[in-house]
């Protein structure tokens, strides 16, 4: 029987500690572009053990990405597997992926087994 999968979600405080211009996201294997996140907003969990919130990253200019799963890195080297869409872009014309997490709440980030 083969291992499960686990990756990490950020949480709202690692995410709004963080320096805005130091993420990074995995187009393949070999290549990472440098993400800026330009939003992260609170939003409303489903109980007090959890977190709601999104973020939003633009893109470096000219490039536009699709909805999809993309491998996101932190500023420490974490690893983030997030589920992004395109939003509106940003006045200067980068395009935008935001991110939407719905986490429980615990002193090390819960892991979700994919």
């Amino acid at each position: 029987m083969t291992e499960p999968c686990v990756f990490l979600m950020p949480t709202f405080a690692e995410l709004q500690d963080a320096d805005a211009g130091a993420f990074a996201l995995s187009l393949d294997p070999q290549t990472r572009v440098p993400i800026e996140r330009v939003r992260l907003d609170q939003g409303v969990a489903m109980s007090a053990r959890h977190e709601c919130f999104s973020v939003c990253f633009a893109l470096p200019a000219g490039l536009s990405l699709d909805q999809a799963v993309y491998r996101v890195f932190g500023p420490a080297q974490q690893e983030w597997v997030m589920m992004m869409t395109p939003v509106m872009p940003e006045p200067d014309g980068r395009y935008v992926l935001q991110a939407v997490v719905h986490r429980e709440c615990a002193a090390a980030p819960a892991p979700i087994v994919a």
